[in-house]
């Protein structure tokens, strides 16, 4: 199994994201905001991608400033060796913490976003895995009614074998969408 994480980059070096060796457990990275031609081999001409051996030398220069990426991906695939403190180390796991790891550190920008699921699906594919990608972006643009560009272009990269998750979001209770009561035979000014 191949997960995608589509998030704000990730803490590459943090302990809970390597095997009982010290070695890296992410395949690939790759950074869509930094300068460069892209990942070889593959039709998106942006960003930088990292192997693991860069990782493990630790020669990116990926961070995940927002920290998001990386409590995203400690969610999915941490090993929880990395506890600390009291708490016995490997008692706080994720979901897969065993599975194969491609990040992928974006701009948020749903064309760029369409770019990572696909770059997964195809590393999936070359690697004769099943996959599935990650988005805990949370955002109020569009029609939330599955027809926008952007949900049709995830949903035309979804299917057997290649799954993509999508987070509730963190706006519950917040007043973002518009809302009117009206008693029977009565009228609501909006």
């Amino acid at each position: 199994m191949l997960i995608g994480i589509v998030d704000s980059g990730i803490d590459y070096q943090h302990g809970d994201f390597r095997d009982s060796t010290g070695a890296t457990r992410i395949v690939r990275l790759w950074d869509q905001t930094a300068s460069g031609t892209g990942p070889p081999g593959t039709t998106f001409p942006y960003g930088k991608e990292w192997l693991p051996a860069d990782l493990d030398a630790s020669t990116s220069d990926e961070t995940d400033s927002l920290e998001h990426g990386t409590h995203t991906a400690g969610i999915a695939f941490g090993d929880g060796s990395q506890t600390g403190g009291p708490t016995p180390a490997f008692t706080y796991a994720g979901m897969a913490p065993r599975a194969d790891v491609i990040v992928v550190k974006t701009d948020f920008i749903t064309p760029e976003i369409i770019d990572a699921v696909k770059y997964v699906f195809d590393m999936a594919t070359a690697r004769g895995q099943q996959a599935v990608v990650n988005l805990s972006l949370g955002t109020q643009y569009g029609s939330h009614d599955d027809r926008s560009e952007f949900e049709s272009g995830l949903d035309a990269l979804a299917g057997p074998g290649r799954i993509i998750v999508k987070s509730a979001g963190n706006d519950r209770g917040k007043a973002i969408h518009a809302q009117a009561f009206a008693s029977a035979g009565g009228a609501a000014a909006t």
